[in-house]
This record gives structure tokens, sequence and C-alpha cells, in this order.
């Protein structure tokens, strides 16, 4: 979460000010963030040398978006249309 040189505080995507909250963007940065779609490929890399598994990438604004910080834990959840993150914690 971003202030602005007032102290308000400001969405850290678009500098706008947004509500405070427990996200660091504002309304329409987060609608814009969950209507994305991503490649397979930008989220799930190979690992060299072990052709059974695969490392999963989050993306870095969805990781300033839920303000994850090296050492968090996460929370990720398989539903009927897709996953869902969450800071665990």
């Amino acid at each position: 979460m971003g202030y602005d040189r007032h102290g308000n505080v400001v969405c850290d995507k678009c500098g706008e000010p947004k509500p405070s909250g427990p996200y660091a963007y504002c309304e329409q940065c987060m609608h814009d963030l969950r209507d994305k779609t991503w490649k397979v490929e930008e989220i799930f890399q190979d690992i060299e040398g072990d052709p059974d598994n695969v490392n999963m990438v989050i993306p870095p604004e969805v990781a300033q978006y839920l303000e994850l910080g090296e050492g968090d834990q996460i929370r990720i959840q398989v539903t009927e249309t897709g996953l869902i993150l969450s800071k665990d914690g």
C-alpha cells in the first residue's frame, strides 16, 4: 500500500487515491487484475532435469496485489473455474 505526499493511501499500481483496506490496489486496478488471463507457460515453467514437475511462478502484479513477501505462505484453492490464491495468515 502506498501513500502520497500528504499521507493519503494510494493505489500501488495507478497511484490514485483508494479507500483504506487490506489490498494495495484500488477497485479499478483490482478489477483489471481479476479479469486478466495468463498463458500456461507464463505461470508454469519447466524445471531443468525434472521432466515430471514444474515451477509455479506468481506474476509480479499478483504478488504485489496480495502483498506477498519472501517467506510468506499462500493458500491455493482449486475450483471449477480456476485457482484462487490468497495470502495465508
